[in-house]
């Protein structure tokens, strides 16, 4: 609340300081929006000592301040994805701890298979942020192999039927499908963090629809849900580094922000494009394109650092 020059400004001091200030300060735009700058000021002279004047720099540094919300943000979800598969497993460890030999059998399968559940859980957790580190470090690369997509997709679906009973999963895929060349490890990871995403926006369940088509050289698979749908103004940031949707009411639904911004870069190396549709209230349907066969030019790697965001207009069949 300080005026600068009242306090900051080498000239204010007399011009005696020869290095000159640098400091982080608010100003009110023309929007009346209060923004963060860097204001640096520089006494200049002759080697005489005459004073010339001075150089005044002033740096809009508001977008840093968002993304060390961001961040930060982010350090708070991932701690709490983190610690609550920890805590799951730990209390099925004590309960098998406590169960007697010969007894509660039904109790013990029940424990193994939650700790099973939990432990891949914290695997694909610590796996995104490997991946986010690689995509970062420009080392993110693909092994591309023949793969039959919908059994795939049959098989991640049947997962996540028994980890909610409050939807109902369809998977709509034709019989006669298309074999792609494809990472498979990784094409898992992106239908893994869209059906998640699915079932986390929409807490009161519905049906999930997991589909695939062939479109002339390409084939596209779309995920569905009935749930909170995403406002037009976050589409446009839903595939950025950490950012998370708001979903209904206070609080947001649990994640690190990181799955899709992972699985685009999954896709746009396979070549692809990702993309969604949506109307809050009416629930999202989420696209992804790959090319039938695997293109000459495939980028090494895919720099995401500087990229525009990824559409949200369909592509014409």
């Amino acid at each position: 609340g300080r005026p600068l020059c009242d306090w900051a400004c080498p000239l204010a001091r007399g011009g005696a300081d020869p290095v000159g200030t640098a400091v982080r300060a608010f100003v009110v735009g023309p929007d009346g929006q209060r923004r963060a700058v860097n204001w640096s000021c520089s006494v200049l002279r002759e080697p005489s000592g005459r004073l010339l004047g001075w150089l005044e720099v002033v740096q809009d540094v508001s977008h840093l301040g968002q993304l060390e919300e961001l961040h930060g943000a982010f350090i708070s979800a991932a701690s709490h994805e983190l610690l609550t598969p920890i805590t799951i497993i730990k209390g099925h460890a004590e309960a098998l701890r406590q169960v007697r030999a010969g007894r509660a059998r039904a109790q013990v399968q029940e424990a193994a298979t939650a700790i099973e559940e939990e432990a891949d859980r914290l695997q694909r957790l610590v796996k995104n942020m490997l991946d986010v580190a690689q995509i970062q470090a420009g080392a993110f690369r693909l092994e591309l192999a023949p793969l039959a997509l919908p059994p795939l997709i049959e098989r991640i679906v049947q997962r996540f039927r028994g980890r909610s009973r409050r939807h109902q999963f369809v998977v709509e895929c034709p019989e006669a499908f298309p074999i792609v060349m494809a990472d498979r490890d990784r094409i898992e990871s992106v239908l893994y963090n869209l059906l998640d995403n699915a079932v986390k926006y929409s807490p009161q369940g519905g049906t999930i629809r997991v589909g695939c088509e062939v479109q002339s050289d390409q084939v596209v698979v779309r995920v569905s849900d009935e749930g909170v749908g995403i406002p037009w103004q976050e589409q446009d940031r839903i595939f950025e580094r950490f950012y998370r949707g708001r979903g209904t009411g206070r609080t947001r639904p649990q994640g690190s922000g990181l799955g899709l911004f992972i699985a685009r870069a999954i896709v746009e190396a396979h070549g692809g494009r990702i993309w969604v549709e949506s109307r809050p209230g009416r629930g999202s349907t989420f696209y992804f394109s790959l090319p039938r066969e695997a293109p000459a030019d495939l980028p090494a790697v895919v720099d995401l650092t500087g990229a525009a965001p990824a559409d949200t207009a369909a592509p014409a069949p």
